[in-house]
């Protein structure tokens, strides 16, 4: 099974050549549909044919094939998969698809470049990222965690993420991998530049500080 999470939109072809049983990804992030959207896809090669999924709950349509089974449980909120299309539809009808993708990975580099030049200049080490994240719109920056172990820093990455977004109204992913801490950065349509530049003048250095602290 592939966890495709941000590759829907993201990535022209998400599941071109795909070699799995199955894959999945999110519709709630890059394609803007809303929360709890997600695809799932089984190739016609890859010897699945769904019917060993069944739902978490039994209700009606629980003895049809797969995927019908699916697609009346109860109460269940039908938005988010018939909003999906018309998302996708929408971003193409404003600005089109490949413009979006291209956009989002020059804007990537531009926030990797200067928020790991102010994290290095305020925490008086280099802040670039030794780890290289195969995705086009998402960049890493590497923060100073004052020798925190990797079990501080786990504990730390949600509640320093919560902290960010309420005090410093700013939405970043805040991760540890191999003993480091990381700001993910994601670039889409609704981002700009300037934004960047305010994170980078006004929310770093007071990041930094609350990690010294």
């Amino acid at each position: 099974m592939v966890d495709g999470a941000h590759a829907p939109a993201q990535l022209a072809d998400p599941v071109g050549g795909l070699q799995s049983d199955w894959w999945v990804g999110n519709f709630h992030k890059f394609p803007c549909a809303p929360r709890g959207t997600a695809l799932l896809v089984i190739p016609p090669e890859g010897g699945q044919d769904g019917q060993d999924l069944w739902p978490l709950i039994d209700s009606w349509g629980f003895a049809d094939p797969f995927p019908e089974r699916f697609d009346e449980q109860g109460t269940q909120d039908l938005c988010g998969p018939i909003a999906a299309p018309e998302s996708l539809r929408e971003i193409e009808r404003l600005w089109g698809w490949d413009v979006v993708r291209r956009y989002m990975s020059d804007l990537a580099d531009y926030a990797e470049r200067r928020v790991s030049e102010a994290a290095s200049e305020v925490g008086g080490e280099d802040c670039s990222s030794p780890v290289r994240i195969p995705s086009p719109a998402m960049r890493l920056v590497k923060l100073p965690h004052g020798n925190r172990t990797p079990q501080e820093l786990d504990a730390l990455c949600p509640v320093f993420r919560d902290r960010i977004l309420n005090e410093l109204h700013a939405e970043v992913a805040v991760t540890q991998f191999d003993g480091e801490l990381y700001l993910r950065l994601t670039a889409h349509a609704y981002v700009t530049a300037d934004a960047i530049d305010r994170f980078a003048e006004q929310s770093i250095p007071t990041i930094v500080g609350w990690l010294r602290g």
